[in-house]
């Protein structure tokens, strides 16, 4: 069913169910992502993994689509979402509550939780330089810095953590500074009156193409450390905001934005189809279109499949089903430890004489599934749980948006 919002509460107040299907679908294609890293024929520059890649004979077709089709669109849409739902957190508690909302829900997860993570991660990865002859276990036993892997040392996966707080720290003292809360990049908008949401799609577009032009590797390696990259941070600000303005321009566009969102989705799939050929040729694959191509066409796969998908599930607020609601709570606790399943399962099944499908089948289902009961087991109604969902059960969430400000727990993205 389509809602159309007519005033600025309805969106923000209303329920945002179809957000919460959308960030749980997400997190199950980045697991998808990281079970298919060693399995691209095409290595990405700068990723230290578990276990050496594949030689381009053993490539599965399925495989490399997979996995460079979620690389070209998934953390915009995860800075969209995180986008979205800043602004409603924003626009219904103020910029002190989402600063304070931001710093439980980014900071205390990576303290208790992230960082005894890396550390696995570390012990393991550089383990499994052991196994290949990169060092030795004597090297491996004395902990010499020197010796591990200098591509290690950083946040790993949870830089997308650090970067939003960055975004939500300069939303917030903004707001304060100019003594409102409604976001600077409204203004980007406003002017347009009922024609918002479009320009919103082409000022988005307008800003990534160059990004993408002149660096067309954030797409395909990377160079994350403990301090954010440049060209990296501005670019995914690009879609943390448009996903802070997209409520007001849907509320300004309330008959248009379904349509061009949609438009927009089917451009990013149309797109899709060349933008995997280009980031295999910039990797050194199969020849494609000219390199001037590139940047174009990774900014539309990105639009369509952040921007628009987004306002689409905005527009889509079905009933959640049990099921949803614990893959939803989750979702959370998902992103932090897949990435340590991933890599150990990669290594177990490493030796073991299958076809590259099996391996990534297996290491995805391993992987959800011990993401899963971990969850189960460790989190849910734990003290954990307090850390990553706030002070109630897993059922509730950014969907919750429609009850009153009291009754709501402290919840984002």
């Amino acid at each position: 069913r389509m809602n159309q919002f007519q005033s600025p509460s309805e969106l923000t107040n209303g329920r945002l169910t179809g957000l919460d299907i959308l960030r749980a679908v997400a997190t199950l294609l980045v697991v998808a992502l990281h079970a298919g890293v060693p399995y691209l024929p095409e290595t990405m520059p700068g990723l230290a993994w578990t276990v050496d890649g594949i030689a381009a004979n053993q490539a599965n077709a399925f495989v490399t689509w997979t996995g460079w089709g979620i690389e070209c669109f998934i953390m915009p849409l995860f800075l969209v979402i995180s986008g979205v739902s800043t602004r409603v957190l924003l626009d219904r508690r103020g910029s002190v509550t989402l600063l304070a909302n931001r710093r439980d829900r980014l900071l205390k997860p990576l303290i208790y939780f992230g960082f005894p993570i890396l550390m696995l991660e570390f012990y393991i990865w550089n383990y499994s330089n052991v196994l290949r002859g990169s060092i030795s276990l004597k090297q491996y036993l004395e902990f010499d810095p020197q010796d591990y892997d200098s591509r290690l040392w950083g946040l790993g996966h949870f830089w997308y953590l650090e970067y939003l707080l960055i975004y939500t720290i300069l939303l917030c003292v903004s707001c304060r500074i100019r003594e409102t809360e409604r976001p600077a990049t409204d203004g980007l908008y406003s002017w347009a009156g009922r024609f918002q949401y479009a320009v919103l799609l082409l000022v988005t577009l307008g800003l990534a193409i160059p990004c993408l032009s002149q660096y067309p590797n954030i797409v395909a390696d990377f160079d994350h450390s403990f301090f954010p990259v440049a060209k990296r941070i501005v670019y995914f600000a690009i879609y943390f905001a448009a996903g802070v303005s997209l409520t007001s321009c849907i509320q300004s566009s309330p008959r248009s934005a379904p349509a061009l969102g949609g438009t927009a989705f089917q451009a990013g799939g149309l797109a899709m189809t060349f933008a995997i050929p280009q980031i295999r040729m910039f990797l050194g694959g199969p020849v494609a279109l000219p390199a001037q191509f590139t940047g174009p066409i990774l900014a539309v796969v990105a639009l369509g499949f952040s921007v628009g998908l987004t306002t689409l599930t905005l527009f889509w607020n079905p009933s959640i089903n049990p099921a949803m609601k614990y893959l939803s709570a989750s979702a959370y606790w998902v992103y932090f430890i897949h990435h340590l399943l991933c890599g150990t399962i990669h290594l177990v099944i490493d030796q073991f004489e299958i076809p590259t499908l099996a391996k990534y089948g297996i290491t995805f289902t391993g992987a959800t599934a011990g993401s899963l009961l971990s969850y189960h087991w460790i989190i849910r109604n734990r003290w954990a749980e307090t850390i990553f969902n706030g002070r109630k059960s897993c059922e509730t969430s950014v969907s919750q948006a429609a009850k009153p400000v009291s009754e709501t727990p402290s919840r984002a993205a």
